[in-house]
């Protein structure tokens, strides 16, 4: 990428941060510095292509660092696959093909930030379909597929931002967003900075201090300009510029002080500027114009107070919301944790008792067993979560597929892999899982041609959808080994890897072949088609 490029995408992202974030943007295609090895731990059995985004993106998060004058530290990675930043620290790194970018800042003053980065390229009308919400908003000076790409990434963005919170595995469609031509001045940005910068101020606690400081500040400056005023103003105003000195008062200060505030500029105008003036001399229209300035102060007190009331319950039932979104998370990952030890209990049982037993064959498939069963752990981890409605294809099966290849403990393997996006329910994410690993694990074992290290092809391919919204898709995995045996069927197959395959597509309505490549090895495929009312 050219420099320019990476810095006027630098610039745009930096326009639309608040102060306290750092940011950095990394060339994917210029090499970087070494990862550190609890940050290489991640990808060390990964295909160079995701070394080289993984480590730029680790790049630009210790750059991202010293941009707010931090010290970079590792950003390894958790168990859901998202960035492990350094305590007291929160961010958000993103990728496209060429560039890499991190955002990050003090917990402290962002407890959250969401980053994405999308090609500004037109989505189909298809996909756009899957992540519309009624609340959606679009300027109306994009066009909808580009509107549609944009708010594919703020979704992603607002995911990010929430995820590390909350632990919630939030669909496209359960968002709303708004998305705003960003050439054009934001005036709802404004607005509510406004408004936060207010609803702040109402609950902000003060010291007696400030409290005395601030009214007496208020009196003196408003009956000031009153007095700069008095030869400009036309009888009938002596309140003017008292009513914004209680109203500031009552928000920037305390109600007791706005109370005494009103109080002494109500004395202030009756003496001054109410006729006869220099006089407390009590009217008709002396007592229908504090009447009148009574109301109007009484009616400040109600609503301001009102307002700061309302601010504080809803901060006490947002601070409740996220302690049991908390809780509820925690309970789940201590299922995840329960189910995850048992199976490893399980793994273990077998490998000890592969290791005594003298049979070959009843060995490996002992063996085998452990390694499904440590894969099904991994699966089960990957889907686990209490709002998971759907997930994308292309990123679900890379992490499945890199989590396989470890478990196998096979030696050196180049695992090839490229994905359309595509969203798939719960219901057929699982066994489309178990299939690939089967598939992979099978490639593993047969697919190793000899002397050479072991070359795995997969592929994800996502046809046009049809009329009735259906999305057809096929699942290819190729390996470079011997080929399949002569006369090989795989409906009489005795393979248990195999056999778990074909009863998996079976009950994704899906069809699965082997066959021989033209170059040699094994081509696996599976098409099956996607269901618009399971998303």
């Amino acid at each position: 990428m050219k420099m320019e490029e990476k810095t006027s995408v630098a610039q745009a992202i930096r326009a639309m941060l608040p102060q306290g974030v750092g940011l950095a943007v990394c060339d994917i295609d210029v090499p970087q510095p070494p990862l550190w090895p609890e940050e290489a731990a991640a990808v060390r059995r990964a295909v160079p292509s995701r070394i080289r985004e993984f480590t730029a993106g680790r790049a630009a998060a210790r750059l991202a660092m010293t941009d707010i004058g931090l010290i970079p530290g590792a950003v390894t990675t958790t168990a859901a696959r998202a960035p492990a930043w350094p305590p007291g620290l929160s961010g958000s790194i993103t990728h496209t093909a060429r560039i890499a970018a991190a955002v990050v800042s003090r917990q402290a003053d962002w407890p959250a930030i969401g980053l994405d980065l999308e090609r500004a390229e037109p989505m189909s009308d298809d996909m756009a379909e899957l992540i519309r919400h009624p609340l959606d908003s679009v300027d109306p000076v994009l066009s909808e597929p580009l509107a549609a790409t944009l708010l594919f990434s703020a979704k992603e963005a607002a995911f990010k931002a929430q995820f590390p919170l909350t632990g919630l595995w939030i669909d496209y469609c359960q968002t709303g967003d708004d998305v705003t031509n960003a050439a054009a001045p934001d005036r709802r940005m404004l607005s509510d900075k406004l408004m936060q910068g207010l609803g702040a101020a109402l609950l902000a606690r003060r010291s007696l201090r400030h409290q005395v400081v601030f009214a007496l500040s208020a009196i003196v400056l408003s009956t000031a300009l009153r007095f700069a005023l008095n030869d400009a103003l036309p009888p009938g105003f002596p309140f003017l510029t008292f009513f914004p000195a209680v109203m500031l008062t009552l928000v920037f200060s305390s109600l007791r002080s706005g109370l005494a505030v009103g109080v002494a500029c109500g004395v202030i105008a009756w003496y001054f500027f109410i006729e006869p003036v220099r006089s407390l001399a009590i009217t008709p229209g002396a007592i229908v114009a504090l009447l009148l300035y009574a109301l109007i102060i009484a009616t400040d007190v109600v609503f301001i107070t009102a307002a700061g009331r309302a601010l504080e319950q809803r901060m006490a039932a947002e601070k409740r919301a996220n302690a049991l979104a908390t809780s509820r998370s925690l309970m789940f990952s201590e299922l995840q944790h329960r189910i995850s030890n048992n199976l490893s209990t399980v793994a273990a049982l077998l490998r000890l008792q592969s290791q005594l037993v003298a049979d070959e064959t009843a060995r490996q498939a002992l063996v085998a067993s452990q390694t499904r069963i440590r894969s099904i752990s991994l699966l089960q981890r990957r889907l686990h979560s209490p709002d998971l409605q759907t997930l994308d294809a292309a990123e679900y099966l890379r992490e499945v597929l890199h989590d396989v290849v470890e478990v196998t403990g096979a030696g050196d393997v180049d695992l090839d892999f490229s994905a359309d996006s595509l969203p798939l329910p719960h219901d057929t994410a699982v066994p489309l899982g178990l299939i690939a690993s089967e598939l992979v694990m099978n490639a593993i074992e047969h697919g190793a041609p000899e002397g050479r290290d072991t070359e795995i092809t997969v592929r994800l391919t996502v046809d046009a959808a049809t009329p009735d919204g259906r999305i057809p898709a096929t699942l290819r995995i190729v390996d470079q080994g011997p080929g399949l045996p002569e006369g090989f069927d795989l409906e009489t197959s005795d393979s248990l890897g195999l056999i778990v395959a074909r009863q998996f597509a079976t009950a994704l309505n899906g069809q699965l072949t082997l066959a021989k490549g033209k170059d040699g090895g094994t081509v696996a495929r599976l098409d099956f088609v996607i269901d618009p009312t399971s998303i």
